[in-house]
């Protein structure tokens, strides 16, 4: 699953650059616990962001690459902040150090292919943790769901049997639908399991 971790933190340099600085990030390289990147940014806002980088205790040093009345390319290095390594520690290897950070309405995003809610949990936590509870997590699992298990799930909540009480039981649902008692209660909790998770993790 691709999972977005958006966090309001300001410990990595990132989340305190202004959000309509038109920064863009060309490269990322991590090596060593210091992390390169190669910026491009808009020559009129240029000032303004390298006293920004300057002043974050992240930043180790900061080289001018290309610059004309447009746009400067940098070159920074920064040391690996806190979120960086919780992301190592917990994505195994699915961490992605060329993609992992963007701005994105003044947040840092952090990007992310995981296996299992469990996972994205623990993930979660650490960060909720490290940021004192300014996360939110996005899932995007891609529409993995059979239409014939939304149909099952259609036919159960029409006919009554999410009502209190319940207009129909497993077993009477069972025959109308044709399908044994065990495969229809399994096929309605993974369902419910899924739209629960959805409710959760993706706001």
């Amino acid at each position: 699953m691709k999972v977005k971790y958006v966090l309001n933190d300001d410990k990595c340099y990132l989340g305190k650059v202004p959000n309509d600085s038109n920064l863009k990030i060309l490269k990322k390289e991590l090596k060593d616990d210091v992390m390169y990147e190669i910026i491009e940014l808009n020559y009129n806002n240029y000032d303004n962001i390298i006293k920004i980088l300057k002043e974050s205790s992240n930043v180790i040093g900061i080289d001018i690459i290309y610059k004309n009345e447009n746009m400067v390319i940098i070159r920074s290095s920064l040391k690996v902040c806190s979120i960086i390594s919780i992301m190592k520690k917990h994505s195994y290897n699915n961490y992605d150090s060329e993609n992992n950070e963007t701005i994105e309405d003044g947040h840092n995003v952090w990007k992310i292919s995981l296996e299992n809610m469990e996972d994205i949990k623990m993930l979660g936590e650490s960060l909720k943790k490290e940021t004192k509870n300014n996360v939110s997590i996005k899932i995007d699992r891609g529409n993995n769901i059979k239409s014939e298990s939304f149909f099952i799930l259609k036919e159960a909540f029409d006919l009554g049997y999410f009502d209190v009480p319940k207009k129909i039981n497993l077993i009477e649902l069972s025959k109308v639908l044709n399908i044994t008692p065990t495969k229809l209660n399994i096929t309605i909790r993974n369902l419910l399991n899924h739209f629960l998770e959805e409710s959760f993790y993706q706001n």
